[in-house]
């Protein structure tokens, strides 16, 4: 017996060694290797993989080929059928396993002709009613911006499809609008765009009438993928609006206790820029400047991250920027006064004015300060070097228009405020030719920006000598013709 048995002590504070270890696996597994050896597959390799001799480029055009076909694939349940459909059944493809199914997306993706998550850049460059504008007169930016995918809500939609019809019927609608309009060649999807439009909007009301269901992540979800489905029409920024105003008066209904998940704060930072220039338009305050919004704006950030949605710089400069449509409004009023006998008292609006602008200059120190110490990333362009990019053009934007509203009632000051709106507006116009050639998405986004650069420009010449003729306050057709084209005519 004690030829056969080998005892071997692991009680406390005698662990043993590498080699007691191993004769103890060795001896525990001794009765699964015998079984593994009485099969016929003993010692065969590669047995759930595919040939060793077909290379990964035979694979991936074989899967092209299937995805490219104008007929929906509605019965494709994994690669192996998929090839096989393609291949004519070859013995390889016979022969191996199937893969794991295609999730709801892949599915999706493989019936329309797109996947969703490619349209992931146009849910993070805070597309506004001037991209409705500006995609009518290129079209051929789209193809530059499904060409990368970005961090985005979409990739946690991803995991919520089939769960919620409304959003997964927004998510059908703008996968058909886009492959529309990224093959207008294809007329397959033509008649059931409407139809699907139409049961999204009907779906997606029926979740906001329930009270059970309208506070959930989802419904945003869906209102903002409506947008963008709307977006999509180029010439739909209406419709457009009336979404956003709808996600707004939705968001400030659940109350900012209430944005705790990730996905909630993901979708309500894509839509915070669009939401408040709507404010803006509309000549009202936004409710984003109040402090238990910018306590939970802060509340966002992620430590030491740099340059993304939820860094330190993108929500401080977020939360400069949604004090804004206040200001505007006040100043317009002013100008609007300036003819009435009794002159308004200046000094508070002024001293608001002057800290607004202060509040920027810091932020630009800071950006400076960071742009600094953190690695650059150029020459293989991410995420990062985006909102990087993003960041600079919309402080270009603000101090802009902070100059221009701080000279309209300090015409002693105009001469120098001009000149700092002229330089913030040429900056932002070379950042935005600089990054065209080799970034589609950053450059995409400034270009919203742009209007901003470009109406401060076309007016400076009359801003100057409308100064020069003035007391205090601008002429009121001098401001409007700059006001006018930020804005938009409904908000002039």
């Amino acid at each position: 017996m004690g030829a056969d048995i080998e005892w071997i002590d692991l009680s406390k504070g005698h662990q043993g060694n590498h080699e007691t270890r191993v004769k103890v696996r060795s001896h525990a597994m001794k009765a699964t290797a015998a079984s593994r050896k009485r099969n016929a597959a003993w010692g065969k390799r590669n047995l759930r993989q595919l040939p060793e001799n077909l290379t990964i480029n035979e694979v991936t055009r074989h899967s092209a080929s299937i995805l490219s076909n104008d007929k929906p694939l509605t019965d494709t349940i994994g690669v192996a059928v998929a090839l096989s459909q393609a291949s004519g059944k070859s013995a390889w493809t016979t022969n191996m396993s199937p893969a794991m199914p295609l999730s709801g997306l892949e599915l999706l993706a493989a019936e329309i002709g797109i996947h969703v998550l490619d349209l992931s850049a146009l849910t993070e460059i805070q597309c506004g009613w001037t991209a409705c504008a500006i995609l009518a007169g290129q079209r051929s930016r789209i193809g530059g911006l499904v060409s990368r995918r970005q961090p985005s809500y979409l990739y946690s939609v991803a995991s919520r499809y089939g769960y919620n019809h409304y959003l997964d019927a927004a998510l059908r609608c703008v996968a058909i609008r886009a492959r529309r309009v990224l093959t207008p060649s294809c007329q397959l999807l033509e008649e059931s765009e409407s139809s699907q439009y139409v049961g999204a909007l009907h779906s997606l009301q029926e979740a906001i009438n329930d009270v059970g269901e309208r506070n959930q992540p989802d419904v945003l979800c869906a209102i903002n993928l409506l947008s963008l489905f709307e977006l999509l029409h180029f010439t739909r920024q209406e419709a457009w609006a009336l979404h956003t105003a709808g996600a707004s008066r939705l968001i400030r209904a659940r109350g900012p206790a209430s944005f705790v998940s990730d996905l909630d704060i993901r979708i309500l930072l894509s839509m915070m820029t669009s939401i408040t220039h709507e404010f803006l338009r509309s000549n009202e305050a936004c409710y984003f400047e109040e402090d238990p919004w910018q306590r939970m704006f802060q509340s966002f950030v992620v430590p030491n991250d740099s340059f993304s949605s939820r860094s330190q710089l993108s929500v401080s400069l977020s939360c400069i920027m949604v004090k804004g449509p206040r200001l505007a409004r006040d100043v317009r009023k002013v100008v609007g006064e300036s003819g009435v006998d009794t002159p308004p008292d200046l000094a508070p609006l002024r001293r608001r004015l002057k800290e607004f602008r202060n509040e920027l200059l810091r932020w630009h120190a800071e950006y400076d300060l960071i742009t600094l110490t953190a690695p650059s990333h150029e020459d293989t362009l991410g995420p990062s070097e985006d909102v990087r990019s993003e960041l600079l053009a919309t402080y270009y934007g603000l101090a802009a228009v902070s100059s221009r509203l701080m000279s309209a009632v300090s015409a002693d000051l105009a001469e120098v405020l001009e000149d700092e709106a002229v330089a913030h507006a040429t900056h932002m116009i070379r950042l935005e030719r600089d990054l065209l050639p080799t970034n589609q998405s950053a450059s995409f986004y400034i270009s919203q920006k742009l209007v901003v650069a470009k109406a401060t420009l076309a007016t400076t010449a009359i801003w100057r000598e409308s100064s020069k003729q003035c007391t205090n306050i601008i002429e009121k057709h001098t401001f409007r013709a700059w006001w006018s084209d930020i804005v938009g005519e409904q908000g002039s």
